[in-house]
C-alpha cells in the first residue's frame, strides 16, 4: 500500500515539473532555431516575402530564423508538414496564402489533417493584390458594361484561369454578377496572361505584377484590395463594386493548433514589430506588397473564416 501511495506521489511530483517546465520553456521562447516553411519554391512570392520580414524577427526574438522551402502537391506537402508533423510549439511555422488554405480542403481530396482547425493564425503580413481585366481591343470600359455584355450573350464569353484559386475565384464571379460564360483553363501563368492582353479569352484574374507587364494592352475593370492601386489609380475595388469578399493573394503566419499563446504572442510582436520598420515595409513594397496594418491573432483569424465561408458558398 505504502508503494503505491510513493509511486502516486512521484507521478504527481512528476506531472508538476513538467507541467512547470513546459510553462517556463513557453515564456522562455524562443530558445533555439525558428523555421519558416513556404509551400512554394525558393523565388516565389511568398519566399521573397518570408526572407524579408524574418529578417528583422530574428532581431527582435534573438534566434535565427531558416526559410524552407517545401513545394509540392500543390502545396499540401508543406501544410502537411506543419499541421501534423511538427510538433506544436512555435519554432515551425507556415507561410500560406490564406484563400489556398480555405480552398485546400475543397480542391484536396483524402487530406490527414483539418487546415481550418489543425492551424492556427498568428497575422496576417502583406496583400498582392488581383486585377480583373480585359483586352483594351473590347468595347467594354468599366465592369458594369462587361457584364451587360456577358449577360446579353449567355457563355458566348470566355474567362481564364491558371490554377484552382483563379477557377474558383471566377466561379464566383459569375455568380455574384450573375453572368454565364465558358471556362478556358490555361496550363500557368505566362500562357493565361498572353492570352489576356492578347484577346484570345475576354476576361479574368490576373496578378497585378503581370497585369502591369501588359500595359495599355490590358484594361483593368476591377482590382482587389482595401483601396485603390497605384498602377490603376482608376480603376475601382471590388469592395467599391459592392463584393468586399474578393480579396488578393494574403500571406500570413500560421502555427500548428496547440501552439502555446505565449509562443504565439512572441511571434505575432516580432513580425507585427518588422512590418512597422521603415526599411522593411520600403522593401516589401518595392516588390509589390501592401503592408497589412494593425494584424493581429483575432482580425487574422476573422479573416480567415470570411474568405473560408465565401469559398464554401461558391464551392457549393
Amino acid at each position: 500500500m505504502k508503494l503505491k501511495k510513493r509511486a502516486l506521489l512521484i507521478a504527481c511530483c512528476f506531472a508538476s515539473a513538467i507541467g512547470v517546465m513546459s510553462g517556463v520553456s513557453a515564456q522562455d521562447f524562443p530558445t533555439k532555431v525558428i523555421r519558416f516553411v513556404v509551400p512554394y519554391a525558393a523565388g516565389s512570392v511568398t519566399d521573397i516575402v518570408a526572407r524579408i520580414v524574418a529578417t528583422d524577427m530574428t532581431k527582435t526574438l534573438g534566434q535565427p530564423i531558416i526559410v524552407e522551402n517545401r513545394p509540392g502537391a500543390d502545396t499540401v506537402i508543406a501544410f502537411d508538414h506543419v499541421a501534423r508533423v511538427s510538433p506544436a510549439d512555435g519554432y515551425t511555422v507556415l507561410l500560406p496564402y490564406v484563400s489556398g488554405l480555405v480552398t485546400m480542403p475543397i480542391l484536396s481530396k483524402n487530406l490527414q489533417f483539418d487546415p481550418l482547425k489543425d492551424l492556427v493564425p498568428v497575422i496576417d503580413l502583406t496583400d498582392s493584390r488581383l486585377v480583373f481585366g480585359s483586352a483594351a481591343q473590347f468595347p467594354w470600359k468599366t465592369m458594369p458594361e462587361l457584364v451587360t455584355a456577358a449577360r446579353a450573350q449567355p457563355n458566348k464569353l470566355n474567362y481564364g484561369t491558371a490554377s484552382p484559386l483563379t477557377k474558383i475565384m471566377m466561379q464566383g464571379f459569375a455568380k455574384d454578377f450573375g453572368v454565364q460564360a465558358v471556362e478556358v483553363p490555361f496550363t500557368g501563368g505566362g500562357p493565361w496572361t498572353t492570352a489576356l492582353g492578347q484577346g484570345t479569352v475576354e476576361m479574368g484574374f490576373i496578378s497585378e505584377g503581370a497585369a502591369v507587364t501588359l500595359g495599355e494592352r490590358l484594361r483593368a475593370l476591377a482590382v482587389t484590395g482595401e483601396t485603390r492601386s497605384p498602377n490603376y489609380p482608376n480603376t475601382p475595388t471590388f469592395k467599391e463594386l459592392g463584393q468586399p469578399n474578393y480579396r488578393g493573394l494574403i500571406i500570413s503566419l500560421s502555427v500548428r493548433s496547440g501552439t502555446p499563446k505565449a509562443a504565439i504572442d512572441k511571434l505575432h510582436n516580432a513580425a507585427a514589430s518588422a512590418l512597422k520598420d521603415a526599411e522593411i515595409r520600403k522593401r516589401l513594397q518595392g516588390a509589390g506588397f501592401d503592408v497589412i496594418e494593425n494584424s493581429t491573432p483575432k482580425t487574422a483569424a476573422q479573416n480567415l473564416a470570411e474568405q473560408a465561408k465565401f469559398f464554401a458558398a461558391v464551392a457549393k
